[in-house]
């Protein structure tokens, strides 16, 4: 399958079925950023996956509603939608990107925990049913060097 394939079969696929997809991910990447970043007590695993996650929505320049609900769900919180706009809105940038592809290359250094990152950003680019030229640049980003 080429990625432009498997980035349709996310764009196709249902709500439900990306936040199962996504979760899925975060099950088995959360023990992996544990693990990589254990001797960092500046910032938590949670903390990190958050980054990830608003990152990859951020990677376009645009928030939807479908979005804030993804996050929601994805991440267990009610944070209002501006609150989560702030977030995201804070994670936009080369910056950002950057620390997402270091995360991304760091806990890649095996298959399922590679595999699993990627299909979570996959998950997030796909839930508002497109993945544009610039969540593109940004997933090629973070597969290319690895």
């Amino acid at each position: 399958m080429t990625m432009q394939e498997l980035m349709q079969k996310f764009v196709d696929a249902s709500y439900e079925e990306l936040l199962d997809a996504a979760k899925d991910a975060l099950n088995v990447v959360y023990p992996k950023i544990e693990e990589v970043f254990a001797d960092n007590k500046d910032v938590s695993t949670g903390d990190i996956l958050l980054m990830f996650i608003s990152t990859t929505i951020a990677s376009d320049g645009y928030f939807t509603d479908l979005e804030y609900r993804f996050f929601c769900d994805l991440t267990g919180t009610d944070y209002s939608y501006e609150k989560v706009k702030g977030f995201i809105a804070q994670h936009l940038g080369e910056e950002f990107k950057k620390s997402a592809d270091i995360l991304f290359d760091n806990i890649a250094s095996d298959n399922e925990s590679k595999n699993a990152l990627f299909i979570l950003c996959l998950a997030v680019c796909s839930v508002d049913k497109t993945i544009n030229t610039e969540e593109i640049a940004f997933i090629r980003r973070l597969v290319e060097n690895n």
